[in-house]
């Protein structure tokens, strides 16, 4: 064999033994857990960046990205409103308010919504039955303190509900979110978030199948863990970095058939299946001049078993002539392999 050919076959299988070592018992692709909707970004500055922003406060984000933002150096209240375009029919919409609680605290109240329309029903034997919508909404407070000149500390808790069909019951948990931010100097931040504790989805489908047919299905919420690091590499550039490791759980039902007792018994049994993803973040942003800020970032896929690489850009034009001093932001990033393009548009006052 070709020395160079044997050399990277050899690579290649020590890289995949490497990758389940880390992975865990199991793994998957990164997509297609329950609260998906939450981890396509919030607004258009996070979008922008990559949405490395949880350890940049002067970002412009919202503290969606890490609740030890709700609390800021401003102390002026923070109003925003985004909505974004995606692929296959999707919305987003979200808004956002930051008050502040002197001397040295603050809140946060959020709501995200997403929907789907003009989804093809069909019967199992392919006839139509209609059009299908889906509708998802996460409202969401969180409460921060600013325990030193560098150090905010911050809570939150989100209320996520789902309908994915119209005789499936409405799915609904509470989620908790943790948020820490370190300036270790002018230039240098960093954050620890922990995101989505405790949330999970329980469907019930025996409205839509039938008491025979029926099942509960219950599935969690993947439990994030977020680092993130920002440079102030001048007054006019910022880089930002964030690494994530996520794990994913589902329980798969098992079908068994009893044959001992003469005739055919099927029982059902759950295997919690356990995925765990790594993946990785960078944005940057420059001040070209005071009124506008040019953004780029990339996201990957998960590290250990693809590779979709996310590019992104957009700018903010701040007005800080007018009443409310008014910002937009603008925002478009690729989908997962380049499906398509999210197109995201936001303002945002200051009282």
């Amino acid at each position: 064999m070709n020395p160079i050919a044997h050399a990277s076959t050899a690579a290649r299988f020590w890289l995949m033994l490497a990758s389940l070592a880390l992975a865990g018992p199991a793994a998957a692709q990164t997509g297609g857990y329950t609260g998906a909707f939450t981890r396509i970004g919030f607004d258009p500055v996070g979008m922008a960046m990559g949405n490395a922003v949880s350890a940049w406060e002067g970002s412009g984000a919202s503290a969606y990205h890490n609740p030890a933002f709700a609390v800021r150096d401003s102390g002026s209240i923070r109003i925003q409103t985004a909505a974004a375009a995606l692929t296959h029919g999707r919305k987003l919409a979200a808004f956002d308010a930051t008050l502040p609680l002197p001397p040295s605290a603050g809140i946060r109240l959020g709501l995200l919504h997403m929907g789907i329309d003009g989804i093809d029903g069909r019967t199992q034997s392919g006839y139509p039955t209609g059009e299908l919508t889906t509708s998802e909404l996460q409202a969401a407070a969180a409460f921060a303190l600013r325990l030193g000149p560098s150090f905010h500390a911050g809570v939150g808790i989100k209320w996520n509900s789902s309908r994915l069909h119209e005789r499936v019951p409405r799915a609904s948990t509470l989620a908790i979110d943790l948020g820490l931010r370190l300036r270790l100097h002018e230039r240098h931040s960093l954050a620890l978030v922990l995101q989505d504790l405790l949330g999970s989805y329980t469907w019930d489908t025996g409205e839509l199948y039938g008491s025979e047919q029926s099942f509960s299905d219950s599935q969690d919420f993947p439990r994030r863990m977020r680092l993130g690091y920002h440079f102030a590499a001048s007054d006019k550039v910022n880089l930002t970095w964030e690494g994530e490791l996520r794990r994913q759980s589902v329980l798969v039902p098992i079908r068994s058939v009893d044959l001992s007792g003469g005739y055919p018994r099927v029982s059902v049994s759950e295997e919690e299946n356990v995925d765990r993803s790594l993946l990785t973040r960078l944005g940057a942003a420059w001040t070209v001049v005071p009124v506008l800020t040019l953004r780029g970032g990339v996201e990957s896929g998960d590290l250990l078993f693809e590779t979709p690489w996310r590019v992104s850009s957009g700018f903010s034009l701040r007005l800080p002539e007018l009443p409310l001093q008014p910002v937009a932001h603008y925002a478009f990033r690729t989908e997962p392999g380049m499906a398509g393009m999210v197109h995201a548009l936001s303002f945002t006052i200051q009282l």
